[in-house]
């Protein structure tokens, strides 16, 4: 096994050199609340996240700014990803520190056995580490280990707000919960910006890029691919890597759709349990979402659940047509994300499909400006099924209509992924 020199560790720390790595000078909407846990000392940092959406970046960003003595170091490469190096990396950092120090360890999630070697130094006091993992998974199965130790947090892909700040953009989020007086003070001035947005916008290093061709080509080499065909196979026993990319792209390219396990079982000629097993590895690797059924647990789990790409560009990479509402449905869902953990669909016996339901709030897409009374059909039901007085659609234009002492918010995309959801659905259970 080969372990990396002193030389090469000393390459990945500036900070013993009194000095700052280089990084971008925006940080993600969750800088604070990590770093300000990392400050408290208390627990093991674990920051997980698909790849390119600068994970990384934060840990150096975080390390720049905090004091004390501070160690960095990757194991991306393939070589060093082993016990012995992990090892070696920690006992050389505490052997140079002085103090109890910081040691942040990037993508280590990748090493076998990984949490009993940090637990050890952890419970001895050695040092405050902070580790990341571009799986769940990786992490969570640490957590066996690390119990009571760990405390992870989701670095999800770049939001809308995160993006325009990015373009250098002027962005205030709405934070007013009367949605009528909040549009009328609304500068709308990113329209043009949305569709980029869907294309590309999770992913910082393409963000200035044009060509449709690289940008999906940008995703499938660096994100998608790499996942499947290197990663996955390193954590979990998958027998057909070229199958678990084909289930992968067959959920993206029909994003928000119920699965049929056994129709993709046929097609892919294995068995419904290993369409199962393999769904799961893609979904604790980050790379897409489920959504159960609305109702009782028992009732979710008898029924299929809808799943998405984690993020609207990776559909879009795979997509042969343009498809904006499938992307839209797909943003929707990660501004969901953001603000609540419970979420689900709503679908009865007769086909009544609403896309989102949120602390019993109805929230449905249609991608249109003009929204018919059909349009309305299915959020209304709900509505007046579970005495539910509001209701939104995402969709081109605002407005807000009226049914039966009943009122739905048509809100524009831009707007609704600038909002801030908590105070508009406290705001809505009153």
């Amino acid at each position: 096994m080969v372990a990396p020199s002193v030389e090469e560790i000393a390459e990945y720390n500036p900070w013993v050199r009194k000095e700052n790595f280089e990084v971008p000078l925006l940080k993600r909407k969750r800088y604070e609340e990590i770093k300000n846990e990392i400050k408290r000392s208390k627990f093991i940092i674990g920051i997980v996240g698909i790849r390119r959406i600068g994970k990384t970046i934060l840990m150096k960003q975080i390390g720049n700014e905090i004091e004390g003595e501070k160690f960095f170091f990757s194991f991306d490469e393939e070589a060093y990803q082993n016990i012995e190096s992990l090892k070696f990396v920690i006992s050389h950092f505490l052997k140079i520190s002085k103090t109890k120090p910081h040691i942040f360890l990037d993508e280590v999630g990748r090493i076998k056995g990984w949490a009993g070697v940090i637990k050890k130094y952890h419970d001895l006091g050695k040092a405050n580490f902070i580790v990341s993992s571009s799986s769940y998974l990786q992490l969570t199965k640490g957590k066996e280990s690390l119990a009571g130790r760990l405390k992870d947090f989701n670095l999800m892909p770049w939001n809308f707000e995160e993006y325009l700040k990015l373009k250098n953009k002027e962005v205030v989020a709405v934070n007013d919960s009367n949605l009528e007086r909040a549009y009328t003070a609304f500068k709308n001035d990113y329209r043009d910006d949305i569709r980029d947005y869907l294309k590309k916008g999770a992913f910082p290093e393409i963000i200035d890029e044009g060509d449709e061709f690289q940008i999906k080509k940008y995703v499938k080499n660096s994100t998608v691919e790499k996942l499947v065909f290197e990663d996955l196979p390193r954590i979990f026993p998958i027998e057909h890597a070229d199958k678990v990319h084909d289930i992968l792209i067959h959920i993206v390219k029909n994003n928000g759709s119920i699965l049929n396990y056994s129709n993709i079982g046929g097609m892919l000629q294995l068995s419904k349990d290993t369409v199962k097993r393999y769904i799961f590895y893609l979904e604790q690797s980050l790379i897409i979402n489920s959504l159960p059924l609305y109702g009782s647990y028992t009732k979710a789990l008898r029924k299929g659940k809808k799943y998405y790409s984690s993020c609207p560009p990776i559909s879009f990479a795979y997509q042969e047509y343009y498809n904006e509402p499938n992307l839209v449905e797909n943003a929707v869902l990660n501004k969901l994300q953001e603000y609540f953990g419970n979420l689900r669909f709503y679908r009865d016996s007769v086909k009544r499909e609403v896309d989102f339901i949120v602390n019993n709030i109805p929230i449905e897409v249609k991608w249109k400006s003009d929204i018919s009374s059909e349009d309305l059909k299915n959020v209304l039901f709900f509505m007046k099924k579970y005495k539910l007085k509001k209701g939104i659609i995402v969709a081109k234009k605002f407005s807000v209509i009226e049914r039966n002492s009943k009122k739905i918010y048509i809100l524009p995309l831009e707007f609704f992924l600038l909002l801030d959801l908590t105070k508009i659905m406290s705001g809505f259970l009153k």
